[in-house]
């Protein structure tokens, strides 16, 4: 397939040029998204993470549902026993804004989706029930996946010494994203489709600032993942390690005393 020659966009009161990047929904390098779950990887281990809702084979590290699935699950024709149901939507605020599915938040930035999901109000306000978080992007390529990726990573670090427990288990991704779900399905969205690379919002800037947006929430993320990292590294050494139990279904486990907010600094 021929590309096109990469030409900065002509934006103004923004004179930065539009970064370059692949021809999918997102900014990023693969080699460098550490959140990320592709589909073709299959690290996704049955005997922690059992999941409720018929997935993908070979979905990867976060499971994915069909369109189908999501719709049968909102509208209760797929027995489940959630007690809630959050959709997040990870595309630019103008995409979410141009359309979305019923009901979903839009969450496009790690900062976000922390205050969302593990602030202290957040997990006492969901203690002891069962919810499933639902992730999609345009495609469902990457910024849905790596921002699922993240919510796991930060759940595992959490809960680090309550291994395999996690607050929020069942974590899902929209296969084919917003892209593919409004085309099946549009009675189930408010508005219609705005694309990420949409023509006004590129020139407009509102494209490439969402990128640099993006971009640095990111890699700010990571940054701060790998000190904390670094930090429990060094207390395990100064104290006995904690056993982990193999083979574990993982739950939903809110304890009254979380350490999330002593986490990060959002």
């Amino acid at each position: 397939m021929h590309r096109k020659s990469y030409e900065p966009a002509k934006v103004a009161h923004f004179d930065l040029p539009l970064p370059i990047f692949d021809e999918d929904d997102s900014p990023l390098d693969e080699k460098e998204d550490e959140f990320a779950s592709p589909p073709q990887s299959n690290e996704f281990n049955p005997t922690i993470y059992d999941t409720s809702l018929p997935t993908l084979s070979n979905s990867g590290r976060i499971p994915r549902i069909m369109p189908a699935v999501y719709v049968g699950l909102v509208d209760n024709t797929i027995e489940n026993d959630f007690n809630k149901i959050i959709t997040i939507d990870c595309r630019y605020s103008y995409e979410y804004k141009g359309g979305h599915i019923k009901n979903a938040i839009n969450a496009n930035t790690t900062e976000i989706l922390y205050k969302m999901l593990f602030s202290k109000v957040a997990l006492t306000e969901f203690r002891h029930q069962k919810i499933a978080l639902i992730f999609h992007c345009e495609f469902s390529k990457n910024r849905g996946p790596e921002l699922a990726g993240y919510v796991r990573e930060m759940d595992r670090t959490l809960n680090a010494n309550n291994y395999p427990n996690l607050y929020y288990p069942e974590v899902y991704i929209i296969d084919g994203g917003y892209s593919t779900f409004y085309e099946a399905f549009p009675a189930y969205c408010d508005g219609g489709y705005t694309k990420m690379r949409d023509k006004f919002h590129r020139r407009s800037g509102d494209l490439n600032k969402s990128i640099l947006k993006y971009r640095e929430s990111m890699q700010q993320t990571k940054r701060r993942i790998r000190h904390n990292n670094e930090n429990c590294d060094l207390n395990e050494n100064a104290t006995s390690p904690t056993s982990k139990v193999s083979g574990r279904k993982a739950r939903n486990y809110i304890s009254e005393d979380s350490p999330a907010v002593q986490v990060l600094d959002f």
